[in-house]
């Protein structure tokens, strides 16, 4: 294997993590729209806690540190609250 194949692949994941955010924050979107047509919450500690469990049983199934993934999470989910109760754009 060579280095440049390696940084290729892995240019290439990180790519798709990108694409992947990008279409999380895009549902997160709708999902504030529909929590103020309903007048619901913006913050839902249960779903908070519901998604971190799952990455955690999620990444202990592909033999990944749940504490790393959980930080990222939690990190993902912190974000994603700014951006919608700040009303910040998801894209520019």
């Amino acid at each position: 294997m060579k280095l440049e194949n390696l940084r290729k692949e892995i240019d290439k994941i990180d790519e798709n993590l990108v694409l992947l955010l990008g279409r999380r924050l895009d549902v997160v979107k709708k999902i504030a729209k529909v929590k103020k047509r309903d007048n619901l919450p913006a913050e839902d500690k249960i779903r908070e806690k519901e998604v971190l469990t799952k990455v955690k049983q999620l990444g202990d199934m592909v033999g990944l540190n749940s504490q790393w993934l959980i930080k990222i999470f939690q990190l993902i989910i912190k974000e994603s609250k700014r951006f919608t109760s700040h009303g910040l754009p998801f894209r520019r």
